[in-house]
């Protein structure tokens, strides 16, 4: 059974160090809540070893184990504590502590450590008294020890427990045959000379570390301490080799991580800080470059000195709450006091974490004061634009990335007929249809993501016609050169559009106009000289010369039809479209026919069509159609149906409707049995403006003709005031 003091400040550390440390069977505790008590108890009676505290009052860890070394005792000293800094560990082992540990983590794994440093404490105490006593004692204390020992002369291994053989990855009878530099890290040999020849004049330090070489190559990490002794008569060291392989490359990756934090930390663009009492325990270079100060002048300031006043009062207090374990938000914004009196403002993340086993607050500030300025610049210069484009006749608008409407003018609200508040804040296909507001997000995004401007054409569909508009699209980027938003300004080219419109339809009716003068009526009067010609050959014979007479009045009268043609068809687009009452448009073309025993049922009222002057002329073609080739109409209905955003008017005659091989050739310009020109008229007015029309009805049940009006070609016909 081991006899341990244990020596503690705290009792309930010592309450639970002795139930861990009985527990095991192999100790037997007493435990003392101060050195002096301490000191005292050793003075009545005997210990194995002491386990003890750093910072206690009246005397601390060091001061006691001096006071145990200087008169005279050697028992294991072992000093358990929750200070880790550097200067106390080395101070401990030069004042011939044996081992270190320190406090924290898990309390099992904690205790069981400490029962092994005790065990391994004790083991090396009485090796090194029963080496006094008796060479075979030596060996049989040294082959049961947990650590690796061995007796060194002369530059040569005079004995080694097995323990070091599996150190060094060799069989226990190998090792008198290994020279004892081969053991030893090529790089380290020099020191362990060193160290071994101060060792036999009494000078060495009392632990070391270096690297040993093992059988198989690799490197193990051992720290040795050793004491004098005599061998065969003669001067010799033993040894005590601990491996520390593992605390050494724990150490290692430790030491490397922490250089990753210090290169992460040191070269944030953001501040961070510890502080605690009010001072700056930890600042890294950005807190240096944001206060103005240097990171020793901000190690001496006083914390508070650097907020703003009006802001201090609120920061000390969430401090305090988060001191005293209250829960505080972690995220704020405040104002900092530079050296030189300027003030900046930024965002803050803080926690409370341990810190050299303290309490301490761990900051991080993001400077946001050139941020603030530039957003102010920005709604200035943006103000200033509102006053300017607010009034502006051509439609004014910005976007967010996402497509939403960061501004538009009221030239812009009034296009689209809705209120400047309806459309900010909105996206695009909150104003737009799909099809038209992905036309226009295509190339906003482009722009964007490329921060190239770009000009585009829009169409906005309109009750009096759709209205065709160039956009020039202008990236706006903040100071780091990211798009942060588009500003795009329209200008109408509707009357361009319809202007370019007018000009292919002249183009294409002056092309038609060429082709029936150049082609139909140059084939007519080809006819008539031909007949000609053969007339004046045949002057005696009076029947050939009425037979060429007839044919010559036919080609006059093909001639004729073609000019009456020609004289209509160029009337056509010579007047602007407008909106004209479907219902009276019925009733004017009715009015040029005469249409006797014929009953008509129409169902159009309260509708108006965006159309040529001529469009009257359609129906008028359509009743013409119904009389001339119905043969037995009795009965005209017009109806009209809505599907697909398009409006469909139906004229469905009883008569004997129109052969299937002759559907689409109706409206073909040389197809009829009479001038051949009505049905095509039709179909040319209303293509001028968008609207198609079709023949869908059945053969021998009637005639039935579909005239469709795209959206924004029709509208209700508003209300009489």
């Amino acid at each position: 059974m081991i006899s341990v003091l244990c020596v503690d400040d705290e009792a309930n550390l010592l309450d639970i160090a002795k139930i861990y440390l009985e527990r095991t069977g192999d100790f037997s505790v007493e435990t003392a809540t101060s050195a002096p008590e301490a000191l005292a108890l050793l003075q009545e009676r005997a210990f194995d070893a002491i386990v003890s505290d750093y910072q206690m009052p009246e005397m601390d860890g060091i001061a006691f184990l001096q006071q145990v070394r200087s008169s005279g005792d050697t028992i294991p000293f072992i000093l358990f504590t929750g200070r880790g800094r550097e200067e106390v560990v080395i101070q401990a082992l030069n004042e011939g502590a044996d081992f270190y540990l320190q406090k924290g983590g898990e309390p099992k794994s904690q205790f069981a450590e400490l029962a092994h440093k005790v065990r391994q404490a004790v083991s090396r105490r009485h090796a090194e008294k029963a080496l006094k006593k008796s060479k075979q004692h030596y060996r049989n204390l040294i082959r049961n020890a947990s650590e690796a020992i061995c007796v060194v002369q002369d530059g040569h291994l005079r004995m080694a427990n097995p323990q070091l053989a599996e150190l060094l990855g060799y069989q226990q009878e190998e090792l008198p045959s290994v020279s004892i530099s081969t053991m030893i890290h090529e790089d380290d040999r020099a020191m362990v000379v060193e160290q071994h020849r101060r060792r036999l004049r009494g000078e060495a330090d009392p632990r070391y570390s270096f690297r040993l070489r093992r059988k198989d190559g690799s490197i193990s990490w051992v720290e040795a301490s050793g004491i004098l002794i005599s061998w065969d008569g003669r001067p010799a060291v033993m040894i005590f080799l601990t491996d520390i392989t593992k605390r050494k490359r724990a150490e290692e990756s430790l030491q490397e991580n922490e250089e990753k934090y210090r290169l992460v930390v040191e070269n944030s663009r953001d501040a961070i800080y510890i502080h605690k009492d009010n001072r700056l325990w930890f600042v890294n270079r950005r807190s240096a470059e944001v206060t103005g100060y240097t990171v020793d002048e901000l190690m001496q300031v006083n914390l508070w000195d650097l907020v703003h006043p009006d802001d201090r009062g609120r920061l000390q207090d969430a401090a305090r709450r988060r001191f005293s374990g209250e829960g505080v938000p972690q995220n704020f914004t405040a104002r900092l006091v530079t050296k030189s009196g300027e003030l900046r403002e930024g965002d803050f993340i803080v926690d409370l974490i341990d810190f050299h086993g303290k309490p301490a607050i761990l900051g991080i500030y993001r400077d946001l004061t050139e941020q603030r300025k530039a957003e102010i610049s920005l709604r200035e210069s943006e103000e200033k634009y509102r006053i300017l484009l607010h009034e502006s006749p051509d439609p004014v608008f910005s976007f967010y990335p996402d497509g939403t409407y960061r501004y538009v003018n009221k030239a812009f609200a009034d296009g689209v007929r809705k209120s400047v508040d309806e459309i900010i804040g909105k996206k695009i296909w909150d104003v737009f249809d799909k099809d038209e507001a992905d036309k226009r997000f295509g190339p906003l995004s482009r722009v964007f993501a490329t921060g190239k401007g770009d000009v585009i054409e829009v169409r906005v569909p309109h009750p009096g016609g759709d209205r065709y508009y160039i956009t020039t699209i202008t990236p706006i980027r903040d100071d780091t050169g990211t798009v942060i938003t588009c500003i795009c300004s329209s200008k109408e080219i509707t009357d361009r559009k319809r202007a370019e419109d007018a000009l292919r339809q002249a183009n294409r009716h002056l092309g038609l106009l060429t082709d029936v003068t150049r082609h139909d009526l140059s084939n007519q009067v080809s006819a008539l000289k031909g007949w000609l010609e053969l007339t004046k050959a045949m002057l005696n014979d009076t029947k050939k010369i009425r037979e060429f007479i007839a044919k010559k009045e036919t080609a006059i009268a093909a001639i004729e039809r073609q000019i009456a043609f020609m004289n209509e068809y160029q009337s056509l687009a010579t007047g602007e479209p407008s909106w004209q009452d479907l219902e009276a448009v019925l009733l004017q073309a009715r009015a040029l026919l005469p249409a006797e025993g014929i009953r008509f049922v129409t169902g159009i009222g309260g509708i108006e069509i965006y159309a040529d002057p001529l469009f009257d002329r359609v129906f008028s073609n359509l009743l013409d159609n119904s009389l001339r080739h119905g043969q037995h109409v009795t009965e005209i209905r017009v109806s009209s149906d809505r599907a697909g955003g398009n409006l469909t008017i139906v004229w469905a005659d009883n008569g004997a409707g129109i052969p299937t091989g002759e559907k689409e050739r109706i409206f073909d310009r040389r197809f009829g049995r009479n001038t051949g020109f009505g049905m095509f008229l039709a179909k040319e007015i209303l293509s001028l403006t968008g609207i198609a029309i079709r023949e869908t009805g059945v053969e021998g049940k009637g005639a039935r003709f579909e005239i469709v009006v795209p959206a924004g070609a029709y509208r209700e016909k508003a209300p009489q005031q």
